[in-house]
């Protein structure tokens, strides 16, 4: 019972969001919006009653609400401070020294490994090129995109949101290729 009243509340919420974008509140239109907007609730509903990830938690815990505002404000300051490097790499190119960098994490979930995957492709000057379990093959437009990932940063923030004790999080790193090395 619990679950259909969540069912009823997300159809009138998505119906009066549609109220209020659409702007037409004649019949016909209110009761194409109605029709929709159960069918979008119901497959909300069935969506999300699916794991995608076998080791996806089943319950929201209290403490990483916490940590994920610290990590939110973290990760835009860190993409402010990569775009200015980005930026002055792009004024001064001899400042651009792009590499391949490889290290191994341990984090438990799969989410916690795609949030990671997902937080280095927004920050200006690293993308992450390949993920394959704890493995992550990343590259960096120069010496500073790199350095949050070989000291760790960036995989400890993410571990402190999705495990209770985020310790060793980064156990190997590599840089495979660099201009200077050519």
């Amino acid at each position: 019972m619990k679950k259909s009243w969540r069912t009823i509340f997300l159809a009138m919420l998505f119906f009066f969001f549609w109220l209020l974008l659409s702007g037409h509140y004649d019949f016909f239109h209110t009761f194409v919006g109605a029709l929709c907007s159960a069918g979008l609730a119901l497959w909300y509903k069935k969506l999300f009653a699916y794991n995608f990830f076998k080791d996806q938690f089943t319950g929201y815990r209290l403490r990483p609400i916490f940590f994920y505002g610290q990590y939110v404000f973290w990760l835009l300051w860190q993409i402010v401070l990569s775009a200015v490097a980005v930026t002055k790499a792009v004024l001064n190119p001899e400042r651009i020294d792009p590499q391949i960098i490889r290290f191994q994490v341990d984090l438990k979930t799969a989410a916690a490994r795609v949030m990671l995957g997902n937080s280095i492709t927004l920050t200006p000057g690293t993308i992450t090129v390949l993920l394959e379990d704890q493995n992550y093959t990343i590259h960096g437009l120069m010496d500073e995109s790199a350095s949050g990932l070989i000291d760790g940063s960036f995989q400890t923030m993410v571990a402190r949101i999705h495990q209770k004790r985020p310790e060793n999080v980064l156990k190997s790193v590599e840089i495979i290729k660099t201009k200077k090395r050519l």
